[in-house]
């Protein structure tokens, strides 16, 4: 979708860059007609075009090859959606198997040396009070 900053918007206009647009003129005498034909400089996509991107586009703007507007495809809207869904599930398992064991690990090293430990900010706490590593001992 589009960015909400008018600053990154003409940051991104300047990097997509621009093209010459030819300018025709016509002017007409008595006797004859004549025309002129001149480049001007235009940005090839306007701030305000970035800034009004619809949701599922996106800008791409990679080094040496030329910025590129993509029609984004969801990956649960994919061929591969299941797949990709049952990979997220084993990954969530994971951390959350990793994240309790660290919590358990931890919680009982805190309770270890919680005697000796003194809350780092003793004005939040009661200046002298054992920490005990601001874990729950319920």
């Amino acid at each position: 979708a589009g960015v909400d900053s008018p600053r990154l918007a003409r940051d991104l206009a300047t990097l997509v860059g621009q093209h010459d647009v030819p300018v025709r003129s016509l002017s007409y005498g008595e006797r004859h007609a004549g025309e002129q034909i001149s480049l001007r400089r235009q940005d090839i996509l306007e701030p305000a075009a970035i800034r009004a991107l619809e949701p599922g586009t996106a800008l791409l703007l990679a080094t040496g090859v030329r910025p590129a507007l993509l029609k984004l495809r969801p990956w649960y809207a994919g061929p591969h959606a299941q797949d990709i869904a049952a990979a997220r599930d084993r990954a969530v398992a994971r951390i959350t198997v990793g994240a309790a064991r660290h919590t358990e690990t931890g919680a009982a090293a805190a309770r270890g040396r919680g005697a000796n430990r003194r809350h780092p900010y003793p004005e939040l706490s009661g200046a002298g009070e054992a920490y005990d590593g601001g874990e729950d001992r319920r």
